[in-house]
C-alpha cells in the first residue's frame, strides 16, 4: 500500500512500504550499515522495540548516498525532527554500484548538518576495526564543538551488542538528556561501552 506525505502546502509524494515515513515525525531512527548481516540485525532490532514509539521513523541505508537522500525528505517533511543515527564508518563492502565513501562524507551534507543543527541528535559512531580511523576524523570531531545540540560516541561492534545500542538510541538519546550525554562523552572518551557499563553499574548500586 502507497503512502503519502503532504506538506502544508499541498505537495505530495508517495513512497512504497520499503521506504519509512517522512512526515508528521519527531524522532528520526538512522541505521547505516553496509554489511547485509548486521544491517538486518540492527534493522529487526529497532523494529521490536519500535512499536512503543509511533513518532519514531525507522530508515535504514547501506551507504552514506542513500542515507543522504532519506534525510534530504525528512528535511523537507519533519525538519524539525530529532535525529539519532547508529553508523557504520566504512563501507568497504557495500555492494556494487554503491556508495563506498565512508561515514565521514554524511557529516559534510546539508541535510544531516540541518539536523544537527536545529533541534539536534545522538550519533554512534558503530564499526569494527575502523573505530580509531573514525575518531581521528576531522569533520566528525568538529560536529561535537560546532553543534552544542548534538552528542557523539563511538563504539567497536565486538565490545558493545547491538541490542545495547538500540537501547541506548531509544531510552536515553532524547533532546532532555543532550547536555548530560554531551557531557558523559567527553568523561567516557567518547566510549559507548564505557558509559553503558558505568550506568549498569550504578543501577547496581
Amino acid at each position: 500500500m502507497a503512502q503519502g506525505n503532504t506538506t502544508e502546502g499541498g505537495f505530495e509524494v508517495v513512497v512504497d512500504d520499503n521506504l519509512p515515513r517522512y512526515s508528521g515525525i519527531d524522532t528520526i531512527m538512522l541505521i547505516m550499515e553496509d554489511d547485509p548481516a548486521q544491517r538486518q540485525t540492527l534493522e529487526n532490532i529497532a523494529k521490536e522495540k519500535l512499536t512503543r514509539f509511533p513518532s519514531t521513523s525507522l530508515c535504514v541505508a547501506s551507504d552514506t548516498a542513500q542515507a543522504i537522500k532519506h534525510l534530504e525528505n525528512y528535511r523537507m517533511f519533519s525538519p524539525q525532527a530529532w535525529l539519532n543515527a547508529i553508523l557504520d564508518y566504512n563501507f568497504s563492502e557495500v555492494s556494487a554500484g554503491g556508495d563506498k565513501k565512508p561515514a565521514d562524507a554524511l557529516f559534510y551534507s546539508d541535510a544531516f548538518r540541518h539536523f544537527l543543527n536545529n533541534k539536534g541528535g545522538v550519533a554512534v559512531i558503530y564499526s569494527g576495526s575502523y573505530v580509531s580511523q573514525a575518531q581521528q576524523s576531522q569533520v566528525i570531531s568538529e560536529a561535537i564543538f560546532k553543534c552544542p545540540n548534538f552528542a557523539l560516541f563511538f563504539a567497536q561492534k565486538a565490545k558493545v551488542a547491538a541490542d545495547d545500542v538500540i537501547k541506548f538510541m531509544l531510552s536515553v538519546a532524547e533532546p532532555k538528556n543532550i547536555h548530560q550525554l554531551r557531557s558523559a562523552a567527553e568523561k567516557f572518551g567518547y566510549d559507548l561501552g564505557g558509559y553503558i557499563n558505568a550506568a549498569r553499574e550504578q543501577r547496581k548500586q
